[in-house]
């Protein structure tokens, strides 16, 4: 988690809201640890670009009582 932390202060230095987004994104990876934090390309509808933190990995997923580890967000 530390490791996480660290990725996530360096590459929030363009953001407005940096307490708000890092605690999000730390819970979130709390409660999911399967997900990681990268930095990637957005591309607007105006075609503008522009560098954001994502989260990606796997999620747990119920189904008919079972835990699967299906959803991959990227």
């Amino acid at each position: 988690m530390a490791a996480h932390e660290a990725y996530i202060k360096q590459h929030l230095s363009k953001y407005r809201h940096k307490a708000l987004t890092k605690a999000a994104l730390l819970s979130t990876i709390k409660t999911f640890p399967g997900l990681r934090p990268e930095e990637d390309t957005f591309v607007f509808h105006d075609l503008k670009k522009t560098s954001l933190l994502s989260l990606n990995g796997t999620i747990p997923v119920l189904y008919k009582g079972k835990c699967l580890k299906v959803l991959n967000l990227a």
